[in-house]
Formats: structure tokens, C-alpha cells, sequence
């Protein structure tokens, strides 16, 4: 069996490419990201397909905060153009074709046509469902969005339509596949796992601080702003919140909530150091509006930090709403008060749900789990072809 991949930038695809080259199967990787930035990823750069004229570009305006529309808007759908048609033309021999969405349309129809199955990665919930209901959240905190462009939406129905399967990352982000009318035979649910070797517990607090702990972008909708009023709600003497990751246009607005209350906004982190703060931490709390899957909520768990998620996170595909910490509604900051109170003012369960914690994440496995559950979804396809 030989495997093409193809991303518009790293994401998990990389990771995924050093399972399939370890079993053998890897054929080929294309991806927008520039060849220079390739050092250290462990891959025979022969099997590796670069196109990052535009890609790079793009990513270079975001680190900047150059956020200019349409002309952002139009230089990001065709970085996706371009690649996807950059494959399609140099696509080599293959029985599988793994791309991610949105870069993935021509090259999976090309792939097909040459008896190929084609599937369709989605790292989200369906666009439409993420289009929706990130909309209803910015009226409800009262900022304006730019609603998704029509183009990707079209192209993700026809790329749905078209492929064999889609692999999605949650029961929770296949559930709005469901709803969107996608059928259930199309869809295959396998979550990523956590890197075991990076994420463990390193520290142990040395003071009596009772720390709350949010890891990613600084967002409407990460649910920033909801963890933000939960955790004045709450209001626990002696505890601090711990804000860790990107900070956007929108998380001054967001942030102006916290006037008066002990927070720490760090920017990111290497991975290195998320270790440091999730051990340090006594909950990690992603209370996301829409999340496919939330990666460091299994980060979190591998360095023992209980976790308080919303349904809409993939939470309840980690672990058990009790035991290792708690799934919460969405937009329910008074849920996420009262877990916070319950934990702060049961330490000897706050220490059980550490070890559950560790033990659970090592049921999860690590990327070796996930890499050999995709390859078995690919040989079931390749075998049915």
C-alpha cells in the first residue's frame, strides 16, 4: 500500500507522515511550508513535495498581526488553490489519498479518477456548524466577524460529496456532520494521541496557590471570556488564572473582563514549558464554543491536571465527566464556577483525579495509537477498492 499526504502547513500531518514512513507505507508528502523549515522533522526529504510561494507569505502578514481584508481573505484561498493544484499535477501513483480540507478538492478527484480512495481530513467541526455558531458568539459578546468565506464553504460541501471518507476527531465533531446531513458510513472518528515523551509531570507546586490554568489562543472561540467570568464568579481567595497562548486583535476586548482579578496572561509557550504549567496547575479549564478536538486537554491529563471542558471539545472522548475532571455545557460560566469551587474545596479529590488522570492518558496512547488506527482505516479502503 503506498500513502500520499498533503497539508497546507504542518499541523498533525507531519506526525502523521513519520508513522506511515515507519510502516513503510509513506509515498509521498506535499505541503505548503518552506523546505528550510523542514530541519529537525525526522523525514527523508525525497518523499517530501514543498510549494510554499504563497503559503509563506501568508503565515509571515499572520505573525505580524497584518490582518487586512479581502486581501488576507484572497492571498489564503489561493494558497489552498494553488497547492491542491500543484498536487493534482505531480500526484504519484498511490492507493490512498490523504489530504486536508480545503487543499484537497482537485487532487482527491485526481486521485480517484486514477482508482485511488481519497480521504478528506477535517481538523474541526463542519464549516457550516463552526460558521453558525462562532457567529451567534461574537453578537453575544458584541464584536463583529467576517462570516466564512463562501468559496471554502462550497468547496468543503463538494470535497464532502466527493471523497471516500472523512476522518473527523470527535464524536463531538462527527455529531455535526450528522446533523449537516453527512452520512454516518462516511465518517470515521480517530482523535490524535499525546505525545507521552514531551507531556509528563515535571514540577509540583511549592506554594498554596490554587491555579487555574487556560493553554490557547486568546479567543472568542477558545471561550476565554466565559472562563474569565467563571472564575470571578467563583471567587476562591487565594487562587490565580493562567492565561497561556496567543494573543489576537479580539482578546483586549476579551481580556477588559479580568479588570481587578489575579490573572497572568503569558503569551505562548514552547512545549517544553506547557509541561511546567500544566503540572503546575490544580485544573485546566478549555471552555471552547466549537473545538474539534481539544488537543491539551490530553496534555493537560499526561502531566496529571484534572480538566474542566465543554461538550463542545472533544472532552468527553478523553475521559469520564467525575473522575478525571468535568464536561461542563457550553457557554455556561456558572458550570464552570461551580467545578471550580468543588475543586478548590475538595483537595484530597482534587489529588485523586491527578492520578486518574495519569492513568487515564496511558489507555489513550500516543501518536503510535493514532498511526496505527489510520493505517488500518487505509487499509480497509485499499483493500475494498
Amino acid at each position: 500500500m503506498r500513502v500520499v499526504l498533503s497539508t497546507i502547513s504542518k499541523f498533525h500531518t507531519f506526525d502523521l507522515a513519520r508513522q506511515l514512513e515507519r510502516r513503510g507505507v509513506l509515498e509521498r508528502l506535499f505541503t505548503g511550508r518552506p523546505r528550510w523549515k523542514l530541519r529537525g522533522e525526522t523525514l527523508p526529504l525525497h518523499k517530501v513535495k514543498t510549494f510554499p510561494y504563497l503559503q509563506t507569505i501568508f503565515e509571515a502578514m499572520g505573525r505580524a498581526g497584518i490582518e487586512r481584508y479581502p486581501f488576507r481573505t484572497e492571498l489564503n484561498w489561493f494558497c489552498h488553490q494553488t497547492l491542491d493544484g500543484y498536487v493534482a499535477r505531480l500526484l504519484p501513483d498511490c492507493e490512498v489519498f490523504h489530504a486536508l480540507s480545503y487543499c484537497g478538492l482537485r487532487s482527491g478527484v485526481e486521485a480517484r479518477r486514477r482508482g485511488a480512495r481519497w480521504v478528506c481530513d477535517v481538523v474541526n467541526s463542519h464549516p457550516v456548524f463552526q460558521d453558525e455558531i462562532l457567529a451567534e458568539e461574537y453578537r453575544r459578546v458584541g464584536l463583529s466577524r467576517r462570516r466564512e468565506d463562501s468559496r471554502f464553504l462550497d468547496y468543503a460541501a463538494a470535497s464532502y460529496e466527493q471523497a471516500d471518507m472523512i476522518t473527523v476527531l470527535s464524536t463531538f465533531a462527527q455529531s455535526t456532520f450528522l446533523a449537516k446531513g453527512v452520512p454516518a458510513g462516511k465518517l470515521a472518528v480517530i482523535p490524535y494521541g499525546v505525545d507521552l515523551t514531551r507531556f509528563h509531570p515535571v514540577d509540583t507546586p511549592q506554594d498554596r496557590t490554587f491555579r487555574v490554568l487556560f493553554v490557547g489562543q486568546l479567543s472568542v472561540r477558545k471561550g476565554v471570556h466565559d472562563l474569565i467570568d467563571a472564575f470571578r464568579m467563583a471567587a476562591l481567595p487565594g487562587s490565580r488564572l493562567v492565561l497561556v497562548g496567543s494573543v489576537l486583535r479580539e482578546s483586549e476586548t476579551l481580556l477588559r473582563r479580568a479588570h481587578g482579578l489575579a490573572v497572568d496572561v503569558l503569551g505562548p509557550r514552547s512545549k517544553q514549558e506547557l509541561s511546567h504549567y500544566y503540572s503546575q496547575a490544580d485544573v485546566m479549564v478549555l471552555p471552547s464554543i466549537e473545538d474539534g478536538f481539544g488537543s491539551v486537554i490530553g496534555e493537560a491529563l499526561a502531566c496529571g491536571s484534572p480538566v474542566i471542558a465543554t461538550t463542545h471539545t472533544g472532552g468527553a472522548d478523553f475521559f469520564t465527566d467525575g473522575v478525571e475532571g468535568f464536561i461542563v455545557p457550553v457557554r455556561s460560566p456558572e458550570a464552570i464556577a461551580a467545578k471550580l469551587v468543588w475543586l478548590y474545596e475538595h483537595r484530597g479529590e482534587r489529588e485523586a483525579m491527578r492520578k486518574a488522570a495519569l492513568e487515564r492518558v496511558r489507555k489513550i496512547g500516543g501518536w503510535d495509537e493514532y498511526g496505527a488506527r489510520i493505517v488500518s482505516l487505509f487499509r480497509r479502503l485499499s483493500d475494498a477498492a
